[in-house]
């Protein structure tokens, strides 16, 4: 049996979101969230209430300036 926890993805996200000097909403527009949900979103990923899709993760991962699988559950 896998007794593996899944990573702290919305952890990462967060981390280098602030790293990179973002605000959710700035990073979620940045995506190509409506200006209006942009901060929303990426607070849902942050408290991983939602798992963003493989298109947003690359998006993510290549402005957050880190690889796609590090805000992956694999």
């Amino acid at each position: 049996m896998n007794n593996k926890k899944p990573k702290p993805i919305g952890r990462t996200i967060k981390l280098c979101r602030q790293y990179n000097g973002l605000s959710q909403s700035e990073l979620g527009e940045k995506v190509g969230f409506a200006k209006k949900t942009a901060g929303t979103r990426i607070g849902q990923y942050e408290k991983e209430r939602s798992i963003a899709k493989s298109p947003i993760k690359e998006k993510l991962a290549k402005l957050l300036g880190i690889h796609k699988f590090a805000i992956s559950r694999l």
